[in-house]
């Protein structure tokens, strides 16, 4: 991180703590503190403390007395023999904690925005990302060894969220779409009865579920992508109305629709009707 050269000015404190200190040890102590701010810690030699206050010559025993009667209580010994403000201590280290937040984050938002061109998640989805982000322990990397570590996480979060065999609890019990039945507005829980024409539309428009899909079915087939799971729902969705199978619940119709493509993805299993296939199955026949 680069040195920061500013720090928060609390001036109702300095004006309180500084009343009835005289005009030159005034200017002499706000130096001292300047000093502080920039190396950390004073020196604890008379000598060394007047030259970084300014002291003239001429004003330096005017320095010692000053320093001894009013400065002196201001500042304290340190475990490397050094002087320091406990108040400018605080300030200080706030204001690093603060900007090493602030760097973090923009650290994680330039690696969201780049997987943001990437994967179609719903804006919630790179919220939770962002924070889980935050979470990591960074400190004392550098940025190339930062983005490495974060693509680790990555890496791992995104098997484990994009792989269909692993059910999400909270994707189970939190998921919520619009019910045409129960009006405009109204929420539904997956887990209960829903018009099939609208777990059709809920499907559809998931993108989050679709790459769901699309990343562990490639993993067997090569060439399946979105367009071919978007041909293999409407297939589905055929064959739903054809054969009459009765499916209530988005959980239900996920399952359902994972044993069918299986079948339809594998040769020795694919359903022929009336001897020919679909040109779709045609299609995906060497995957």
């Amino acid at each position: 991180m680069q040195k920061d050269f500013t720090f928060p000015f609390y001036y109702k404190e300095w004006l309180v703590s500084t009343q009835g200190m005289p005009a030159d040890i005034r200017g002499w102590y706000v130096n001292l503190l300047c000093h502080q701010a920039d190396k950390g810690s004073l020196p604890n030699e008379m000598e060394d403390l007047a030259e970084l206050a300014g002291v003239k010559i001429s004003e330096y025993q005017r320095f010692v007395d000053g320093f001894n009667q009013w400065l002196n209580p201001k500042f304290n010994q340190n475990d490397n023999g050094g002087l320091e403000n406990a108040k400018m201590k605080a300030v200080l280290a706030v204001r690093q904690e603060y900007l090493q937040n602030q760097s973090r984050k923009a650290t994680v938002a330039v690696f969201v925005r780049r997987k943001r061109k990437e994967h179609n998640f719903e804006n919630d989805v790179w919220k939770t990302v962002s924070a889980e982000l935050m979470k990591v322990e960074v400190s004392y990397l550098t940025k190339k060894e930062t983005y490495k570590k974060y693509e680790v996480w990555w890496n791992q979060w995104f098997n484990q969220r994009l792989n269909p065999s692993i059910e999400d609890e909270n994707d189970n019990n939190n998921i919520y779409i619009d019910n045409n039945k129960g009006g405009v507005g109204e929420k539904q829980p997956m887990n209960e009865p829903w018009h099939l024409d609208v777990l059709k539309k809920e499907v559809k428009n998931s993108m989050t579920w679709k790459e769901q899909v699309v990343r562990s079915v490639s993993q067997n087939h090569q060439g399946f992508d979105m367009a071919s799971l978007d041909t293999y729902l409407d297939e589905f969705d055929v064959y739903l109305k054809n054969t009459g199978d009765e499916v209530k619940t988005l959980k239900d119709y996920k399952k359902h629709f994972f044993n069918w493509l299986d079948k339809n993805l594998t040769p020795r299993n694919r359903r022929k009707k009336n001897n020919t296939e679909s040109s779709t199955l045609k299609k995906l026949q060497s995957l």
